[in-house]
């Protein structure tokens, strides 16, 4: 499954932000239909974050916010600054 396929420490660090939020996403049985409306964007919008196409670290505060909260992680580690939980 993919959330023990990306449980490295090494392999998370390098894959970048499309792969974590797909990693959370997936930990935590959701489709992006529903991270979208749970953090309160576009599904679009969650599409790009996660295609890589739109960066993160362009977000506002609350955007991060939702997407950690609603990914069930810090937004410290979405953005690639902490280890992943």
């Amino acid at each position: 499954d993919i959330v023990a396929y990306y449980k490295t420490r090494n392999y998370f660090t390098e894959i970048g932000q499309r792969n974590r939020l797909k990693y959370y996403r997936k930990k935590n049985h959701l489709i992006q239909e529903q991270v979208a409306e749970s953090a309160n964007m576009n599904i679009r919008t969650y599409q790009r974050f996660e295609s890589g196409e739109r960066m993160l670290d362009k977000a506002g505060y609350q955007t991060i916010q939702n997407l950690a909260q609603t990914l069930k992680t810090t937004p410290s580690v979405l953005m690639g600054t902490d280890y992943m939980d």
